[in-house]
């Protein structure tokens, strides 16, 4: 079961950074450790073993520990079950010993080697070294170094996802929202203290609302900016709670946190804020309280999509601080035939650029629908041609002009090229 072992060996190295901080995961059933700097502390090797085979035991694990000069080293002489190689002298004898399925090399590389009459990683390390890296790559040699502390065997320390989880009891069955509410901020003052004591911020907050007889109901916040704040948090929460209907009352409130990140400061100004005056409400926090009141699939931000179609040349975005069209910038659309190649983002006022409407219409309406006629509006710039869509079997063939109609607006029109009556549409409006 490669899910309960993985979640195993999580929780392993979760315990282990009492040791040593410094914690690399082997999948699918091996952690390295790096003790140097702990042997003053936990008083020499040998009692980091012991602390180590007792908790191994409490969980009911079988595992052989080994320790050596290098990280490799101690992982490769660990698969073999072999002592402790405390020498850095000694490290080369005891490594040439091993058979090459301790190296972890794909199946493909060892019986490429065995072939060639190798069986062990000292025969490995008697061959030239050109001809070794030409035959199985140079990843094998570098593994043969790292082994033996003549290259820098660098690894991605392990983390562990901290989250903050919580949960307050009713003695009985709960149903205003102004009970529900303080004893949600209750849960968040108790979030905010341990952000303040680990010096980080959460994205997302999972509320769960316990009945006695249904399931829980789950309400989960996104942040769009991540905080510490207990205010901003809060103040989510009770929008939340304005327009929630629980189907039944409340025998509990959990609080329970998405991946707790460290803080990151911002620069004050140099003249603080006067108390008596309110702060301002920042754009994160206004699309925050947006996608709680109102859906969260209804506000989203702005991206670019390789497509020279005006209609498609755009994409909705989850990340709304990455929004494009927010930040003035509008697809390339010109030169149809060469659609395959990557819109270029330009300033919609650059000298040159085609002008582009900020309001399209989804769906193009015919002029004679929408200004009595073609007839009524005058063409002040154009054509400018666009052809795509011919590789989805949809193909579009336009030109483009900047007209004005009769009431003054100016207007963004096409003539369908692909029709053989070559009608006019509405496509956009400017501002």
């Amino acid at each position: 079961m490669p899910k309960v072992e993985g979640r195993e060996l999580v929780s392993l190295a979760c315990w282990t950074r009492r040791i040593t901080p410094l914690v690399s995961l082997e999948p699918p059933r091996a952690l390295v450790l790096e003790v140097g700097g702990s042997l003053k502390l936990w008083g020499g090797l040998d009692s980091i073993k012991e602390a180590l085979y007792k908790e191994l035991g409490r969980r009911r694990l079988t595992a052989h520990l080994c320790a050596a000069p290098t990280a490799l080293a101690a992982l490769w002489l660990a698969r073999d079950g072999r002592e402790d190689v405390l020498s850095t002298r000694r490290l080369s004898d005891w490594l040439g010993t091993l058979p090459l399925c301790v190296t972890g090399w794909p199946q493909v590389t060892r019986r490429l080697l065995k072939k060639m009459g190798l069986g062990t990683v000292g025969d490995c390390l008697r061959l030239p070294r050109d001809g070794l890296a030409r035959r199985v790559g140079q990843r094998c040699l570098d593994d043969l170094d790292q082994s033996l502390g003549q290259r820098q065997d660098l690894r991605i320390a392990f983390c562990p996802d901290r989250r903050f989880s919580s949960v307050v009891e009713f003695q009985e069955e709960v149903a205003e929202p102004q009970v529900i509410a303080e004893v949600g901020g209750r849960l968040i003052l108790r979030l905010a203290e341990a952000l303040h004591r680990h010096q980080a911020q959460v994205e997302s907050c999972r509320y769960g609302f316990h009945h006695l007889r249904r399931p829980a109901t789950v309400v989960r916040i996104d942040q769009v900016v991540p905080t510490h704040e207990p205010r901003k948090i809060a103040d989510l929460f009770l929008s939340r709670l304005e327009t929630l209907s629980l189907p039944a009352p409340v025998t509990a409130l959990s609080l329970r946190t998405g991946k707790i990140a460290p803080m990151k400061g911002l620069n004050s100004t140099l003249f603080p804020a006067c108390p008596e005056i309110p702060p301002k409400t920042t754009l994160g926090e206004l699309i925050a309280r947006l996608r709680v009141r109102f859906s969260a699939e209804d506000i989203h931000g702005l991206g670019l999509a390789e497509d020279h179609r005006p209609e498609a040349a755009w994409s909705k975005a989850k990340d709304l601080r990455a929004g494009s069209v927010a930040e003035g910038r509008v697809p390339d659309t010109r030169g149809g035939l060469s659609a395959g190649r990557r819109p270029v983002a330009r300033q919609a006022t650059a000298p040159g650029c085609p002008q582009r409407p900020l309001w399209l219409l989804p769906v193009p309406v015919s002029v004679a629908a929408a200004d009595g006629g073609r007839g009524r509006l005058r063409l002040e710039s154009g054509p400018e041609r666009i052809e795509a869509g011919w590789w989805e079997g949809l193909d579009t063939s336009r030109d483009y002009y900047v007209a004005r109609s009769s009431r003054g607006k100016r207007l963004w029109v096409f003539r369908d090229r692909c029709s053989s009556r070559g009608d006019w549409y509405l496509h956009g409006i400017f501002g």
